[in-house]
């Protein structure tokens, strides 16, 4: 990967940034629960020390005449402030729903205008406290704020920038480098893959649930925990034959949604399947490296006539190989059609989201209370993931204006 000089102006959305900008999604938000001794003046300090070193929680959008995308503008280090909501009703508000949308009624309501990164705490008891971050909008995926979790549990955090250089990749830089990769050789034989994949007259429909319900836009959620005996042979049937549990899950996923279709009329119909793929797990360079790295890969889906679920999953596991081989490829220069990925699948661990850390005034325990950052708006995500008792949680999001909450539950509940 190409190294570059520091960026600090404004540059291109990265592709994926561009999409969640077109699809006018909330801000990354990231609900910390604090069990044991709190110290705001020793978070607010680590919040400033991580905000230094990681440029994606001091970006904003800047709009310049004539250009139809706003750029990304890199702010130098600054300060954040960490409030406490004294306010009952909006401390309830975001519990209950917490979008940027919400935290920026709050900051009206104290008539404050304010960019970057938004951090709220509240005290529930003397041991017990929350603190609620809204990062700035593009900034993070869900790997990010995991990334921001583990570094506020570290009660060393505010020492490394002092005693060590971080050197992992800025995400400017990854940005950078992609734009550049489509002047390479194998650029045309990626872009082709990709057209192949998605043909522009490609329209595909949704599932027989969908009806227009005329409520808002937005992704509500319904969620059930696997039951520990159908996780375990979920677990022995991917060692047996050696496929890991998420391509297990998304081929059972696919395969659902293409029993449920509207297109099963018609001939050689695919499912507009979208597979959420965090890339730093293909560069070693980005493995510790913070912003928006997941993106959506289009995997559509068709069953074969006779086909074993066994032969799905191989072929399956195929078409992730090969979407991560062309990954730096698809829709770079051009905009993504998310008809092409109506319907998608992001795995994600929690497991290690409880971090037990040691500070100056005692014991307390750190864990995630609430993580959301959207990769594009979907008909229907079904996101499995392993929460803090270290149970398999599946989470299915679905637009609110496609589909009723009883229809969501049907789905999940066959799957």
């Amino acid at each position: 990967m190409t190294t570059y000089q520091d960026i600090a102006a404004n540059v291109r959305l990265s592709p994926q940034q561009r999409l969640c900008w077109q699809g006018n999604l909330p801000a990354p938000t990231l609900v910390l629960d604090i069990l044991g001794a709190f110290n705001p003046a020793q978070w607010q300090q680590r919040l400033n020390t991580l905000m230094a070193e990681h440029e994606p929680l001091r970006t904003g959008l800047h709009y310049q005449q004539g250009l139809q995308v706003p750029l990304l503008a890199i702010e130098p280090a600054g300060e954040v402030a960490l409030k406490k909501i004294e306010n009952q009703e909006a401390f309830q508000g975001l519990q209950a729903h917490l979008t940027q949308y919400e935290l920026s009624a709050i900051k009206e309501q104290e008539g404050q205008q304010e960019t970057g990164m938004q951090a709220y705490f509240v005290r529930l008891n003397e041991e017990h406290h929350q603190v609620y971050l809204s990062l700035p909008p593009l900034s993070a995926d869900k790997g990010t704020l995991l990334r921001l979790a583990q570094a506020l549990s570290d009660h060393s955090s505010d020492m490394k920038a002092d005693n060590a250089e971080d050197d992992s990749t800025p995400y400017s830089h990854y940005s950078a480098w992609l734009y550049e990769l489509q002047e390479d050789e194998d650029a045309e034989e990626g872009h082709q893959y990709w057209s192949k994949q998605c043909p522009e007259k490609w329209q595909p429909k949704g599932l027989v649930y969908e009806q227009s319900t005329g409520l808002e836009n937005q992704l509500s959620e319904i969620s059930l925990t696997v039951n520990t005996d159908i996780e375990q042979m979920l677990s022995v049937f991917g060692q047996q034959h050696n496929i890991n549990t998420e391509t297990v899950l998304l081929t059972a996923w696919a395969s659902l949604l293409q029993r449920l279709s509207r297109d099963l009329d018609q001939d050689n119909h695919a499912i507009p399947l979208g597979w959420v793929h965090d890339c730093r797990q293909d560069y070693e360079e980005l493995a510790d490296s913070w912003g928006l790295f997941s993106k959506t890969l289009p995997l559509p889906w068709q069953s074969n006539t006779d086909e074993s679920f066994l032969s799905a999953l191989t072929r399956m596991q195929g078409y992730q190989e090969i979407a991560c081989e062309w990954q730096e490829y698809y829709a770079i220069e051009t905009d993504a059609n998310p008809f092409h990925t109506r319907f998608g699948f992001e795995s994600i661990e929690l497991s290690s989201s409880t971090m037990a850390t040691a500070s100056t005034t005692g014991q307390n325990q750190i864990s995630i209370a609430r993580l959301s950052a959207h990769n594009q708006h979907f008909d229907m995500l079904l996101a499995p993931l392993r929460d803090d008792n270290s149970k398999l949680r599946l989470c299915l999001h679905y637009d609110s204006n496609l589909y009723v909450e009883q229809s969501a539950k049907v789905v999940l509940e066959q799957y």
